[in-house]
C-alpha cells in the first residue's frame, strides 16, 4: 500500500506559521512587484506575484490550477488561480491579501503619483462627483499647457531682443522666422507628469509645485538659434530727387537674421525637477529614465483604456 503523502494545507492549520509566512510573503511580493513594475510594467509584476504565490504554496496540488489560470487570465490569472487552489479558506484569504497589496503597489508605482494625489485631494472637496483619472489628467494637462505656452512666449521675446539689440531689420527678420514649435511643440504631458512624480519619489506631489518648477525653466523650453544675413539691394533714385545723379539707382544694404524657434527641449524637464536620468531610481534596479518611461507609458495606456486621450 502506497504511503499517503501529506499535501500543503492538509491537516490542522498551524496559525503561527501561517501568519509568519504570510507576513514574509507580503514583504517579498511588495518588493518584487515594485522592482518589476518600475522596470517592465504591470504584466511583469503579475508574473512576479504569481511566482511568490507559488513559492508560498510549495508543491503538490496547491498549485495544480496555476497553469489553467495562466491560460485563462494571463499572469494575473496565474496568481489568482494559485491562491484559490489552496485547501483552506485561511490560506486563500491571506494570499488574496498579498495579491491586493500587489495590485496597490503596481498602481502606485506604475501611475505617476501626481495623478493619485490629485484624485485623493479632490475627493474631500467634491464628494458628490466621481473623480476619474481622465478628469485629473485633463486638469493637469491644462496647467502644463499653460506653462509651456509661457515658454513659447519667452522664445518669441528672445527673438525680438536679438533683433532689437543687434539692430537688425525687423520685418525681414520676422519674415525669415522658422518656427518648429508653432505647429508641433514637441512636449509630452504624460512624460512631464511622470518625471515630476519620480523626482518626488511618488509622494507629496503638488500641481502648483510642479508648475512653479516648470515656469522656472520657461526661457529654456524652446531653444532659439539664428544666422545673420547681409543683403545688397538696388534702390531706385528719381532724377527729381537728385538731378545730378548719373544713374537712376543706388546700392543699399540691410542686415537681418534668419531666426529658428526649435521644438520643446526635453532636457529642461530634468533640469526643472533636478533629475539625473542615468541615476538609479531609489532602491529599484532601474534608472530614473526607465522608471519615468514606465510611468508615462502606464498613464497613456490607462487613458487609452478609459477614453481619456
Amino acid at each position: 500500500m502506497a504511503k499517503d503523502q501529506q499535501e500543503f494545507g492538509d491537516g490542522q492549520d498551524n496559525f503561527g506559521n501561517v501568519a509568519s509566512n504570510a507576513a514574509r510573503a507580503v514583504k517579498q511580493v511588495g518588493k518584487n512587484a515594485a522592482k518589476q513594475a518600475a522596470a517592465k510594467g504591470a504584466e511583469a509584476t503579475a508574473k512576479a506575484a504569481a511566482g511568490v504565490v507559488k513559492a508560498a504554496a510549495g508543491s503538490g496540488k496547491a498549485v495544480a490550477g496555476i497553469a489553467a489560470g495562466t491560460a485563462a487570465g494571463g499572469p494575473w490569472g496565474a496568481a489568482i488561480a494559485a491562491a484559490w487552489s489552496m485547501r483552506h479558506t485561511l490560506f486563500k484569504v491571506l494570499i488574496c491579501i498579498c495579491l491586493s497589496i500587489v495590485f496597490l503597489v503596481v498602481l502606485i508605482i506604475s501611475i505617476p503619483g501626481i495623478i493619485l494625489d490629485s484624485m485623493f485631494a479632490a475627493i474631500p472637496t467634491l464628494p458628490e462627483i466621481h473623480v476619474t483619472v481622465p478628469d485629473v489628467y485633463s486638469t493637469l494637462f491644462n496647467a502644463v499647457t499653460t506653462s509651456v505656452n509661457g515658454g513659447y512666449i519667452h522664445s518669441m521675446a528672445k527673438v525680438d531682443r536679438i533683433i532689437t539689440d543687434g539692430g537688425y531689420d525687423r520685418e525681414a527678420s520676422m519674415n525669415a522666422l522658422v518656427d518648429y514649435a508653432k505647429d508641433d511643440a514637441g512636449y509630452d504631458t504624460c512624460y512631464i507628469l511622470a518625471a515630476y512624480s519620480a523626482s518626488m519619489g511618488q509622494k507629496n506631489t503638488d500641481k502648483d509645485d510642479m508648475i512653479s518648477k516648470l515656469d522656472a525653466v520657461a526661457d529654456e523650453m524652446f531653444p532659439v538659434t539664428y544666422e545673420e544675413v547681409y543683403e545688397e539691394s538696388a534702390i531706385p533714385v528719381s532724377i527729381y530727387e537728385d538731378p545730378s545723379a548719373s544713374d537712376t539707382s543706388t546700392g543699399a544694404s540691410r542686415k537681418y537674421i534668419r531666426p529658428t524657434i526649435h521644438s520643446f527641449d526635453d532636457s529642461v524637464v530634468n533640469t526643472a525637477f533636478g533629475i539625473d536620468p542615468d541615476a538609479q531610481y531609489y532602491e529599484f534596479n532601474v534608472t530614473y529614465a526607465e522608471a519615468i518611461d514606465c510611468m508615462a507609458s502606464a498613464l497613456k495606456l490607462t487613458l487609452d483604456e478609459t477614453g481619456g486621450v
